[in-house]
């Protein structure tokens, strides 16, 4: 079973999510689905269109790195992020 799918029913219980909450789980969503997109691509299937040169360097998998380094990136500093005080 998926993950989403027990977020999906605590979410039913809770009735409520936090904007931080919401905005991460968003995150996580469109980001895993970037990162299958990116996989195809560089890596599975789409990746003949490139030349054997290239295929044969390993350059093609520096895409999937990045986006799944940025998408931890970007999860951690929504979920632990404090707002800035204003003066």
């Amino acid at each position: 079973m998926c993950p989403c799918f027990f977020s999906d029913i605590t979410l039913v219980f809770r009735k409520r999510m936090s904007d931080r909450r919401r905005i991460a789980r968003h995150l996580w969503r469109m980001g895993l689905a970037f990162f299958i997109a990116v996989g195809s691509a560089f890596t599975g299937p789409g990746a003949s269109v490139f030349p054997e040169a290239l295929r044969a360097s390993g350059m093609l998998a520096l895409p999937e790195a990045v986006t799944a380094v940025l998408i931890l990136f970007w999860l951690v500093r929504t979920v632990f992020h404090r707002p800035r005080l204003e003066k």
